[in-house]
């Protein structure tokens, strides 16, 4: 067991950014993103006169956490749940500490006391299903602009994660089978199953041995880099979503200005739990942990809200005579008119 007086703060960033984030299927947004707030909060302790390289964890108070949460919000005018993101990347780059090293667990203890800033939760951007229509039609009738369109189809139809989808592999699609489904790894190395309908088992059939089979890609969706087949990257599937969601904004205006591949798993899982389906197999579909998480994407629409309270109205009082009805001089009368 290490003392936390000797052990400096980026001991373990190298191996947590390089090594574990990666082998917990993290994406590459995900990793970017931690990789980003351990850098920014090495600026600031530069900011501050401190050498990041001789920073300890027993230097890592609270004080350290709310100094660096407002210089974020005051110096880099970064918003508070820009700040609040930094917070929580800090807290799971400490977690990991503590499983390299159990006496850092007074330092995690110590940030977990840290309260965010309190935030107006916004709804986030979702699409339609015409919308997505949309965005599938503007890609190019070419060789490429048919995986492409796959692509999108699938990422929006079994709501898969763009990394998910970047590396599925032939031997994990089963198209023969009565019910055919793909078969995925996910966050945590969990394993789950989804279902494929639709057209989309005969789209994909097509697609595998009218190009797949004979580039000798082991991966369903590929790019060629050096003469060999390499599955594609999801930086990649996020250029093509751009720039084919510009393409169908000109025809639609009411397309988000940002469209995104995980953006289609979130509209997939929004149309399921407003078409019925129960928020446990949504959870189930997205491969969530837990049910909280699913209900961040699975909004109620409007009409699902009101359908739900006319329910527990009971008939009776949504058929019963206005209370006024026949006393049309008795109302006249309260409100001064004649």
């Amino acid at each position: 067991m290490t003392n936390t007086r000797k052990t400096y703060f980026f001991d373990y960033s190298i191996m947590f950014l390089q090594n574990y984030l990666s082998k917990r299927g993290r994406s590459i947004h995900t990793i970017s993103s931690y990789r980003d707030t351990l850098s920014i909060f090495k600026d600031w302790l530069e900011a501050t006169g401190k050498n990041f390289t001789t920073f300890k964890f027993s230097e890592f108070t609270v004080d350290t956490a709310y100094n660096f949460l407002e210089w974020l919000k005051s110096d880099r005018k970064n918003s508070e749940e820009t700040c609040n993101h930094r917070l929580h990347d800090l807290c799971g780059y400490i977690d990991y500490c503590v499983t390299q090293d159990v006496a850092l667990a007074s330092v995690y203890t110590l940030l977990k006391r840290v309260k965010p800033y309190k935030t107006v939760k916004k709804i986030k951007d979702w699409l339609t299903s015409e919308q997505v229509k949309l965005i599938i039609d503007s890609c190019p009738n070419t060789k490429k602009g048919k995986r492409d369109k796959l692509i999108i189809l699938m990422l929006y139809e079994t709501a898969v994660r763009v990394s998910e989808l970047a590396n599925l592999c032939i031997s994990n699609v089963y198209l023969d089978d009565e019910f055919p489904f793909i078969q995925l790894v996910g966050k945590g190395k969990k394993e789950r199953t989804i279902p494929l309908i639709g057209n989309i088992p005969k789209l994909l059939k097509d697609y595998i041995n009218e190009d797949v089979k004979y580039s000798g890609s082991e991966y369903i969706f590929y790019t060629m880099h050096n003469g060999k087949p390499e599955h594609i990257s999801s930086r990649s599937i996020q250029e093509m979503i751009t720039r084919s969601a510009d393409k169908a904004r000109l025809i639609d205006s009411s397309i988000p200005d940002r469209v995104y591949p995980h953006m289609f798993r979130r509209s997939k899982a929004t149309s399921l739990y407003q078409n019925g389906m129960v928020l446990e197999q949504v959870s189930s579909l997205l491969g969530h942990s837990q049910l909280e998480t699913t209900r961040i994407y699975a909004k109620a629409s409007i009409a699902q809200i009101r359908e739900n309270m006319e329910k527990a109205t009971p008939q009776k009082d949504i058929e019963a005579e206005p209370l006024w009805q026949g006393k049309t001089k008795d109302l006249n009368k309260l409100y001064g008119l004649r």
